[in-house]
């Protein structure tokens, strides 16, 4: 049998064990990429997805605020000494005003109603509390038993400003604080700043008092 012909006898018999070692560990490799490219993805998508949750629930939490801010009431109660003022405390940190709550959070009629940060399962958090309004009650704070609603947690910092006009017609400009107790601010703006490990953002967000706007 001649040289070539031995040769040919070889190859056609397949391949040889160096060449099988050779086509596994190229196998391996490829598989270990396409594992490697799949948890990527998936990664990936969990956080995108993560992400437009996020952004999902900030979009309605804005939503139920411009609604309520909306339909803040200017009635009167008396303050803690006594006078009669409109029913708002507006602080940089908290609102605490007089309005309507959507049917899913409580029964018809006006209800003081407040907004800010609170300490929630070791999280500060965005919290909506309560109650139903009672005229005859000085001052403006809830009671141990008002309901109360975490919006969103994760909170590093919550502020307030407040527009309106002043007794003459002219507008106040913004202020931390709405000291003004004949009237209603015509604009609330809030802002939210999260903790740096979160992925949620706040859009700038103003919400005009309606009912106030209507009452001019």
């Amino acid at each position: 049998m001649t040289r070539t012909a031995r040769t040919a006898r070889r190859n056609e018999g397949g391949f040889t064990l160096m060449e099988l070692l050779v086509s596994i560990t190229l196998l391996g490799l490829l598989g270990v990429m396409m594992v490697g490219g799949l948890n990527f993805g998936v990664r990936v998508w969990e956080r995108t997805g993560s992400e437009a949750q996020d952004q999902g629930r900030v979009a309605a939490v804005q939503a139920l605020l411009r609604r309520q801010l909306a339909e803040m009431q200017p009635l009167e109660v008396r303050g803690l000494d006594r006078r009669p003022r409109v029913a708002l405390d507006a602080t940089p940190r908290t609102l605490t005003f007089v309005g309507t709550v959507p049917e899913y959070l409580g029964r018809g009629g006006y209800h003081l109603i407040s907004l800010g940060t609170e300490t929630v399962s070791g999280a500060r958090s965005l919290v909506l509390r309560w109650e139903p309004f009672t005229r005859s009650q000085p001052g403006l704070t809830l009671g141990d038993d008002a309901r109360r609603e975490v919006l969103l947690t994760g909170i590093k910092d919550l502020r307030f400003q407040y527009l309106g006009q002043d007794q003459r017609g002219q507008s106040t400009g913004w202020k931390a604080t709405w000291t003004d107790g004949s009237r209603l601010p015509d604009l609330v703006e809030a802002t939210v700043v999260f903790d740096d490990a979160r992925d949620e953002r706040w859009p700038r967000f103003t919400a005009a008092v309606m009912t106030e706007a209507i009452r001019r």
